[in-house]
């Protein structure tokens, strides 16, 4: 006699769909799109007055990539988006140019690292970890580049700084759009 209940799967896949691979990157280029032509502007604006009040704008720049981790569920989906994410934005006219790439590895990784602690499992706590370490990360990037002259108080400071904005912002922002996706059937 057999069964007819759904086999629950409990190993982890690498393997993505048709979906899954189609869903990263029309996040990655929406994102991409906001990112090059929306957020940068502000972000720099903000950056004359403060760095430090400039990350929590900039957190949005990670909110695709969060999404695309809730929806998809699978290892290295935030890391993929994140790289698909970067070379989007550079081929749009992001300008920090080929930095890009560095960003959406760092933004992915970092992602990952979030979503990897709560196991893959979509949440608000997953997207607001998620969310904190890829806005980390990625922000980490920014002391080499952008703060090379910022003192070890200030770089830890900023990063901490980085990590609470995507916490609260990002997290938030992507778990919200990620329902309303749900609720839409995407």
């Amino acid at each position: 006699m057999t069964s007819s209940a759904p086999q629950i799967e409990t190993k982890l896949s690498f393997h993505y769909t048709t979906t899954d691979l189609v869903m990263m990157a029309v996040l990655a280029a929406a994102g991409a799109v906001l990112s090059a032509w929306v957020i940068n502007p502000i972000v720099r604006a903000l950056n004359i007055g403060s760095p430090f009040l400039a990350a929590w704008p900039g957190t949005l720049h990670l909110v695709v990539i969060v999404i695309a981790a809730q929806k998809v569920k699978k290892p290295g989906a935030a890391l993929v988006t994140g790289l698909i994410n970067g070379v989007l934005q550079m081929l749009f006219g992001n300008p920090s140019g080929a930095l890009c790439l560095l960003y959406g590895l760092a933004n992915g990784l970092g992602a990952e690292i979030g979503i990897a602690i709560m196991q893959w499992k979509p949440s608000l706590l997953s997207a607001m970890f998620s969310g904190a370490f890829g806005v980390a990360c990625g922000f980490t990037v920014d002391l080499f580049y952008w703060f090379p002259n910022f003192t070890l108080p200030m770089q830890i400071a900023y990063v901490a700084n980085a990590f609470v904005a995507g916490l609260i912002v990002c997290g938030l922002v992507a778990y919200g759009i990620g329902k309303a996706l749900s609720r839409a059937g995407v």
